[in-house]
C-alpha cells in the first residue's frame, strides 16, 4: 500500500512537467518519452522499497554461507569466533521384531530417546575471560551457573537469523590452547568443547 501511494505521488510531481510539450505534432513523442522516464523512476523507487523492506535475500535453492554464523549464550553473543563443528542431533532406534500367525517375521523401527550431544568451538585467544569462568564453573562444581541455554545462529546473506540450533543445559566441558612455539607466527586460538542435554532446529 506504502509503494503503491509513493507510486502515485511520483506520477504526480511529474505530471506539470509533461504539459508544456502536449503540442498537437510532438505530443505524442513527448507522452512515450515522459511515460517511459516515469516507468524507469518508479522501477528504480520500487526496488529502493523492497531492500529496505527486510526482504530475506535467499531464493528457492539457494544455499545457506558456511561463514556468517554467531554463537549466543544465554542471550549473550560470543565476540569472536573462527569455528563451530559437531553440530548434530541423533536419538536412538528402536527396532521390534515379531512373527505373524503366517510364520512371517515383520520388522519395525521407532525413534527411541534423543541423545545429547557436544559442538565444538574455536576462536582466537583474547584477553576475554568469558570462556575460561564458564569452565571454571563446572569445574567448580557450581552447576547452576555452569549450565546454561546456547543457540548458533545461521544468517543470510544481509545478516537476517534464518535457522538456529538451540541446545539446552549446555556447559564447557573441555577448553584447549592452541601450541606455543618460539618463532612461530601464528594466532593463538582456544579449542572449546560445549555438552548438551538436548537441541532442537528452528
Amino acid at each position: 500500500m506504502a509503494a503503491s501511494s509513493r507510486s502515485r505521488g511520483l506520477v504526480l510531481v511529474f505530471a506539470p512537467f509533461y504539459a508544456p510539450f502536449f503540442t498537437p505534432f510532438f505530443a505524442p513523442f513527448y507522452a512515450a518519452f515522459f511515460i517511459l522516464f516515469s516507468f524507469l523512476v518508479l522501477l528504480f523507487f520500487s526496488g529502493t522499497i523492497a531492500k529496505g523492506s527486510g526482504v530475506m535475500t535467499l531464493q528457492p535453492g539457494d544455499a545457506l554461507t558456511s561463514h556468517n554464523f554467531a554463537l549466543n549464550i544465554d542471550g549473550v553473543f560470543a565476540e569472536f569466533l573462527q569455528e563451530v563443528s559437531n553440530i548434530e542431533i541423533e536419538q536412538d532406534v528402536i527396532e521390534f521384531q515379531q512373527v505373524t500367525m503366517g510364520g512371517l517375521r515383520k520388522v519395525a523401527k521407532t525413534p527411541g530417546v534423543q541423545k545429547a550431544g557436544q559442538i565444538t568451538v574455536v576462536r582466537g585467544m583474547t584477553e576475554s575471560p568469558a570462556f575460561t569462568e564458564w569452565i571454571g564453573s563446572s569445574v567448580r562444581g557450581d552447576m547452576a551457573n555452569a549450565r546454561k541455554n546456547a543457540t548458533v545462529v545461521m544468517n543470510d546473506h544481509q545478516n537476517n537469523p534464518v535457522k538456529e540450533w538451540n541446545m539446552r543445559n549446555a556447559w564447557c566441558s573441555k577448553m584447549s590452547v592452541s601450541a606455543l612455539k618460539v618463532g612461530e607466527a601464528a594466532a593463538l586460538t582456544e579449542t572449546v568443547t560445549i555438552t548438551f542435554e538436548e537441541i532442537d532446529i528452528t
